[in-house]
């Protein structure tokens, strides 16, 4: 959001990245890293590229607090740090800030609706060296992101495929709870949560991988599709790629309609 707007101040003052590193005394390529957050936050550079641009007083103390803000380490960089890879870090920083969070999973409960003894099977199951404390402190991670999910009021909107209620994380009775948490969650305010049919047929998410789409209540940021693929996550900016993956989050939405049925009816989940 700040190299945003401080490249549409330079904008509106109507001077280039290489007029303005020229005045500023640096490289072009450290203001043009600068206005696309690709380096760490310089606040000395940026208030002396404010004041060069003229910018009133009253502005720049904003611009540069803002600034200062983005510059401080996230809330989970100190305590949950040793278990979140680089990608991981940079989708929560985005999610924390994420008024809307979209998700489509194909195989699995989402990790905003799962109970915790659901997140450490699964993290036993795809980290099977490391530690008891690495364990409990991943599952704290997943826990402390639904909960500030939930106290900064923003939407969670999931859909499954039906398959992710049959894929059997942990024993019996971990599932059994996983089913009848999300039967609670169909009641909760601003949470949507879907199922597709095993019988839904094709529909524009077939056999796409785990998808989420932020979105930030901020101008200069559009929305955000994070794809997670098995060798990490890409985020995916450019409005035209965005805008066709929202097409296909809608669709399966559309695909798999509004049930208020309870989960035994939809999936039958008798031998659990």
């Amino acid at each position: 959001m700040v190299a945003k707007r401080l490249r549409r101040v330079r904008e509106e003052v109507g001077r280039s990245v290489a007029q303005a590193a020229e005045a500023a005394g640096v490289a072009h390529t450290t203001v043009w890293r600068l206005e696309e957050a690709k380096t760490s936050i310089d606040l000395g550079l940026i208030e002396q590229l404010l004041t060069l641009y003229g910018i009133p007083l009253t502005e720049r103390e904003r611009l540069v607090e803002q600034a200062a803000t983005a510059a401080r380490p996230g809330w989970w960089h100190q305590r949950y740090r040793p278990v979140m890879t680089r990608d991981y870090q940079e989708w929560v920083a985005l999610e924390s800030a994420a008024s809307l969070v979209r998700i489509w999973h194909p195989g699995l409960v989402p990790d905003l609706l799962q109970i915790p003894e659901y997140t450490a099977a699964l993290y036993r199951a795809r980290n099977p060296d490391h530690t008891a404390d690495e364990l409990d402190l991943a599952v704290e991670l997943v826990a402390e992101r639904q909960q500030r999910l939930r106290r900064r009021q923003a939407r969670l909107w999931a859909v499954v495929s039906a398959a992710a209620l049959y894929t059997a994380i942990g024993p019996p009775e971990v599932m059994r709870a996983q089913h009848q948490a999300l039967e609670r969650t169909m009641t909760r305010p601003r949470v949507t949560f879907q199922i597709l049919p095993l019988t839904a047929g094709w529909h524009p998410m077939t056999g796409a991988p785990p998808v989420r789409l932020l979105r930030l209540d901020v101008d200069e940021i559009g929305d955000q599709i994070l794809l997670d693929l098995p060798g990490g996550t890409t985020i995916i900016e450019a409005p035209e790629q965005v805008a066709t993956w929202r097409q296909r989050l809608d669709a399966a939405s559309a695909a798999a309609g509004f049930r208020k049925a309870p989960l035994p009816d939809l999936i039958a989940p008798t031998t659990l």
